[in-house]
């Protein structure tokens, strides 16, 4: 296995099986289509703490039992 950390706007994200990814919202929307347009099938991306706007995660992890708003984590696969 490798980690790369790149420029996701720059990155070629084809043979990639997962990207994790802590952004805001805004940053999330604006990779989404890139996400859709390069991953290959059965890539998953892991999203800490802010949902893309259209697509549907296949899991949610609470990570706080305490605040179930706090630091989920949004589990996509494509």
């Amino acid at each position: 296995m490798k980690v790369y950390f790149r420029d996701f706007y720059k990155a070629d994200l084809l043979n990639v099986d997962a990207v994790y990814c802590y952004l805001y919202p805004e940053v999330m929307d604006k990779l989404e289509e890139k996400f859709r347009k390069e991953l290959k099938p059965g890539a998953k991306v892991v999203a800490y703490g802010f949902r893309m706007k259209n697509a549907t995660p296949v899991k949610t992890v609470i990570t706080h039992d305490d605040n179930v708003e706090l630091g989920k984590i949004y589990i996509y696969q494509y």
